[in-house]
């Protein structure tokens, strides 16, 4: 269901990349809590994003924007691939090391 809630969430989703100009290697950072957050941040370079630029309170909107990045009829299969090769170099970054 549509209601008031979720336009304003659409809205202020926009009013965030508004003004943005993205050269390439630059990171945008989505990030889903548990109770439906949608927090987002963005980088101009290849590093990814240590500080939030908003926060928006609705979950629909959350779940959307999930489902538009990995779901089944989500982005390009390039974009997807890039996805999983930065989520598996952080993996890598956070693996215990070998005594020695």
């Amino acid at each position: 269901m549509y209601t008031d809630a979720e336009a304003k969430a659409v809205e202020r989703f926009i009013e965030i990349f508004k003004n943005e100009m993205f050269p390439p290697a630059s990171s945008i950072l989505f990030t889903l809590s548990p109770t439906g957050s949608l927090t987002v941040g963005f980088s101009k370079d290849t590093s990814i994003p240590e500080a939030r630029n908003t926060v928006i309170e609705n979950k629909a909107l959350s779940e959307a924007i999930l489902e538009s990045i990995i779901g089944k009829n989500g982005v390009s299969p390039a974009a997807k691939q890039s996805l999983a090769v930065r989520i598996s170099e952080l993996l890598k970054g956070h693996e215990k090391k070998p005594d020695g």
